[in-house]
């Protein structure tokens, strides 16, 4: 890695290691056993000599050229090359690393967690992120995420979504058993509103999760405007700091933007504030977005009954927008408390897909 890392200069030795970790310079290094390497900058390409095959590689890499390599050789370095890309341009996410970067501490006493939703994921890694509310009203972080991700990369053939097999601290289940349950955790590791697995991790089941209660609808934003504040005051990138349960006044609009290839959805405010929930589409997301397409009719059909949204918020172009993550319609916002709803304690809707 060394080796590449000082010919080529464009890498550090830290994202290298995150790509070994990945597997795929890894598997480079393996087929390359008792071969030599030599890079030269030449311009904007680089000449890279293995064994006196030459190959010649333009920056940004793209394939260019390459003599008869072991079989599969080349490719390897040419899908390293795009991996260093992405990670050079800053578009890396903590997903497609993994969680290996992570420094768990241990969390004195005992975390009291509702289950509120739950975000499958496709792509380069694949699993659930399940999201959980702190019920301690005093604490700072009132979001939780576990994530339980697996790497696709080296697999040949598609796999079947691990959400069921999920078992994680002193569970004897999968965890997804217990998304309706309230739980209390004695000896959690945390990181930044991250939880670990760690089976040192003891678990009690307190009772059925209530999420139409006080320590979620406090944290329910109304006013757009505060929304907005919030957010433009975040500095982290942490979905945990950047998560927030929303309550509109009403739904105005639904509908899939064919040039953007977005399912969007348009609410505002009692002060007519307008913004968009929206998720993008892919293959892989039509579920998903065939979810969000149905609840957002269901919005426009009933817009006396009340939602809550938990979403991921951020401001791009000077616009305020939300991810949706779930979507609620038995919660009651905190300044209306009168309203009827449904007294179900877990989500009548569901936006879990690939995303």
């Amino acid at each position: 890695m060394y080796t590449i890392d000082k010919a080529i200069a464009l890498a550090t030795e830290q994202t290298l290691t995150e790509l070994s970790n990945k597997g795929i310079y890894k598997r480079a290094l393996k087929e390359a056993d008792g071969m030599t390497l030599l890079a030269e900058k030449k311009c904007d390409t680089y000449a890279v000599n293995i064994s006196g095959e030459l190959c010649t590689i333009k920056a940004p890499f793209q394939k260019a050229s390459a003599a008869a390599f072991p079989v599969g050789f080349a490719a390897r370095i040419f899908e390293y090359a795009d991996s260093v890309n992405r990670l050079t341009k800053g578009d890396i996410t903590e997903e497609m690393l993994d969680t290996f970067r992570r420094e768990y501490s241990d969390r004195m006493g005992t975390l009291d967690i509702l289950p509120i939703g739950t975000r499958a994921v496709s792509g380069e890694y694949e699993g659930c992120v399940y999201y959980f509310l702190n019920t301690d009203k005093c604490s700072p972080q009132r979001f939780f995420t576990y994530s339980d991700l697996r790497p696709t990369f080296y697999e040949k053939r598609p796999k079947r979504f691990r959400e069921q097999t999920t078992v994680i601290w002193d569970f004897n289940m999968p965890l997804n058993n217990y998304m309706h349950t309230e739980l209390r955790l004695k000896n959690a590791k945390v990181s930044m509103g991250h939880l670990s697995s760690s089976s040192k991790t003891e678990v009690t089941c307190v009772g059925p999760a209530q999420l139409n209660c006080t320590a979620l609808r406090e944290l329910i934003i109304s006013d757009f405007a505060e929304l907005a504040k919030k957010i433009s005051e975040t500095n982290s990138d942490e979905e945990t700091d950047r998560s927030y349960l929303v309550h509109p006044q009403e739904c105005t609009a639904s509908f899939f933007d064919k040039h953007t290839q977005q399912q969007i959805l348009t609410i505002k405010d009692s002060c007519n504030r307008h913004i968009s929930v929206t998720a993008k589409y892919t293959a892989e997301h039509r579920a998903f977005i065939s979810t969000l397409e149905t609840i957002g009719g269901k919005m426009l059909r009933d817009k006396r009954k009340n939602y809550v949204i938990l979403a991921h918020g951020y401001i791009k172009n000077g616009s305020l927008t939300l991810f949706p993550i779930e979507i609620y319609d038995f919660i009651d916002p905190p300044d209306n408390s009168n309203a009827t709803v449904s007294r179900k304690s877990y989500p009548d809707y569901s936006m879990s897909g690939d995303i």
